[in-house]
């Protein structure tokens, strides 16, 4: 479960300040786009630097990846028509997230996934 909030808590944090900015004026219309690449570069850094961390529970780690891409399908799918570069962006993003977890886990000499095996087990 707490992977599952912090995942959602990352990205609707990052999401929605930088909405607030916008509607509030405080960032220009024309800086709309600047700032959404901006937002979502930065939460893939945070997510990748969180990922990495030494002690993450696997469950967590893998409830709190499911979320933050979940997330950013979200973005991607809602920014299609209105913003195409953020669309793109958080779409390179996610991917970005995802190799990178791919490299973490294949570094780790994990041979896991889920529940299956890709070696034999143990005698």
């Amino acid at each position: 479960m707490t992977g599952l909030l912090a995942g959602w808590g990352t990205v609707a944090t990052g999401v929605n300040l930088a909405s607030m900015l916008i509607d509030y004026g405080v960032v220009p219309r024309r800086l709309t786009t600047p700032l959404g690449v901006a937002t979502l570069a930065s939460l893939g850094a945070a997510v990748i630097a969180t990922t990495r961390t030494t002690g993450t529970r696997p469950i967590a780690a893998r409830s709190y990846l499911a979320t933050i891409l979940g997330s950013l399908g979200g973005v991607v799918a809602g920014q299609r028509g209105t913003s195409p570069t953020v669309s793109a962006t958080a779409a390179a993003v996610a991917l970005a997230v995802v190799a990178d977890a791919v490299r973490e886990h294949q570094a780790s000499g994990n041979t896991q996934v889920g529940v299956m095996r890709t070696s034999p087990a143990p005698p």
